[in-house]
């Protein structure tokens, strides 16, 4: 069994996009003969279709075992299940030892300080960008045990907000950026309520702005690979000018429980570092 948790194994190596042909056959095997191939094809086929069930098999059963770690593997950002071949059963062990071993509070501040440096993927509406946000807090807050406050959240915009602003693509920005900035004093500290206004404000001026002005520059922190699943995912509408999310208006708090069908796996099932 260890071979096949192994990272280069079988289960890896082995993919639903292989095919097998007369010349893949005698390439891989030169001994095998011109009236062999057929049956070799067969043999292989079945061959295959062992292995990507062991696979699957094997993947199940953690599922339904480990839950939400296991799922961070299988799955993208956005909670789609990923293609077979997007991963190995070495990925899903990895991930089930390091949810075995409690993190230390080091370990909990970097994912703090990871959050706090979050960048903006500003080729999509501000509006998605939030949402991927509370994604991320809500998951820090069920998996490590951290806790994101509203003002860690308005940091980690108006942070992103002033940046966008200062380029021409994000000129729009700059005029809500300059009115928040005249009524809230540099040492407030931002409340559910205050964060709301500021942000029903933002998303206003967000919407005249052209998105495909903003460089799709490389993503990092909590947007990692979400660009890319996106592309690949049928719900690319998630990502348009209408989106909403209902966690922010008229929402008095800002990080709170989702109610999307693309939710993560339940808290039960996630890693507890209480």
């Amino acid at each position: 069994m260890d071979v096949y948790l192994e990272k280069d194994s079988h289960l890896t190596a082995y993919k639903t996009t292989t095919k097998y042909d007369k010349n893949k056959i005698q390439t891989d095997d030169s001994t095998v003969t011109d009236t062999e191939v057929p049956d070799a094809i067969k043999q292989k086929t079945r061959d295959l279709y062992f292995v990507l069930g062991v696979k699957d098999g094997i993947i199940q059963a953690c599922e339904t075992i480990f839950g939400g770690r296991v799922k961070s593997v299988t799955h993208s950002p956005l909670g789609k299940a990923k293609k077979i071949d997007d991963y190995s059963i070495y990925d899903v062990i990895e991930a089930i030892k390091e949810a075995s071993s409690p993190p230390t509070h080091a370990d909990k501040l970097q994912q703090k300080m990871n959050f706090l440096s979050t960048s903006f993927n500003w080729t999509y509406r501000l509006e998605v960008n939030l949402s991927m946000l509370l994604d991320e807090a809500e998951r820090l807050k069920e998996e490590w045990g951290v806790e994101i406050t509203h003002h860690d959240m308005a940091l980690v915009i108006m942070k992103e907000v002033e940046a966008a602003s200062s380029q021409p693509w994000g000129q729009p920005l700059a005029t809500p950026l300059s009115e928040l900035n005249g009524t809230v004093a540099h040492e407030f500290i931002h409340t559910d309520i205050s964060l709301n206004k500021a942000l029903e404000l933002l998303k206003k001026y967000d919407k005249t702005r052209n998105i495909r002005d903003a460089p799709s520059a490389p993503v990092s922190n909590v947007w990692n690979n979400v660009a890319e699943s996106a592309a690949q995912s049928e719900d690319m509408h998630y990502y348009g000018a209408d989106y909403a999310d209902d966690r922010f208006s008229p929402a008095p708090s800002v990080v709170r429980s989702r109610g999307r069908s693309h939710q993560r796996g339940s808290s039960s099932s996630r890693r507890s570092h209480r």
